[in-house]
């Protein structure tokens, strides 16, 4: 019996707004077209049980933050066993809208006071999901489109558009860059950088697009 080939794990990073979810959208929609089996998922998860604290994922503070940081990691790992892991195993190509990397840049910072620095909390959770990659819990993407910008555009982008969560200010999103920087730093092999401050929208698509068809190992989907 001839084994199903495993699908690739691609997944979309960086501050917010800095369109990741259009990129994401628009991909999947070219590849689908192509006939590319594509599983699109969304971090926190958009489904049962964790559509019910939305709330709590994008204002709420009504919980410590060290458990708030794991109740982040909770929908991550369910969404990753849940929906990713089956898709990979029977073949299908994940593009996901944030996935591990989003929780240890944006939980280091939020972490930074108990240990010390927003690197000691880095230094904290990369030890955390080092072991659940030892273990088996978690396989980090095949390859992550880091979609960089200016903080200080991407939240005038923001406010144009009246987006608010407990994340998205200017503080927090420039240290929130920064980590994304040191990250980048610690896995230069999966992480690949795609500016996009003063550039075009097709321009940045036309990059985005490349890294995930290279990832992919296709060359005969062009970009609309």
């Amino acid at each position: 019996m001839i084994s199903q080939k495993r699908g690739n794990f691609i997944s979309f990073e960086g501050i917010d707004s800095v369109g990741k979810t259009g990129h994401v959208a628009r991909l999947a929609d070219e590849l689908t077209g192509h006939g590319n089996g594509i599983v699109v998922t969304k971090d926190p998860p958009e489904s049962e049980p964790w559509d019910a604290l939305r709330e709590q994922f994008q204002r709420g503070e009504k919980i410590a933050r060290i458990a708030d940081s794991h109740l982040f990691l909770a929908g991550t790992l369910d969404n990753y066993h849940r929906v990713i892991v089956p898709a990979l195993e029977g073949g299908q190509d994940v593009l996901a809208d944030r996935s591990l990397d989003s929780w240890l840049v944006y939980q280091s910072v939020r972490l930074s006071e108990h240990f010390g620095s927003t690197q000691g909390a880095l230094d904290y959770l990369l030890d955390f999901q080092g072991q659940l990659v030892n273990n088996g819990l978690f396989t980090p993407p095949d390859k992550t489109i880091w979609i960089a910008d200016d903080p200080s555009v991407a939240m005038r982008r923001s406010e144009a558009v009246g987006k608010s969560s407990k994340f998205e200010n200017l503080a927090m999103q420039e240290r929130v860059a920064t980590q994304y920087e040191a990250l980048a730093n610690v896995f230069p092999d999966r992480i690949v950088r795609v500016d996009i401050n003063g550039r075009d929208e097709q321009q940045v698509y036309q990059d985005i697009h490349a890294h995930v068809l290279g990832a992919l190992a296709l060359d005969h989907v062009e970009p609309q």
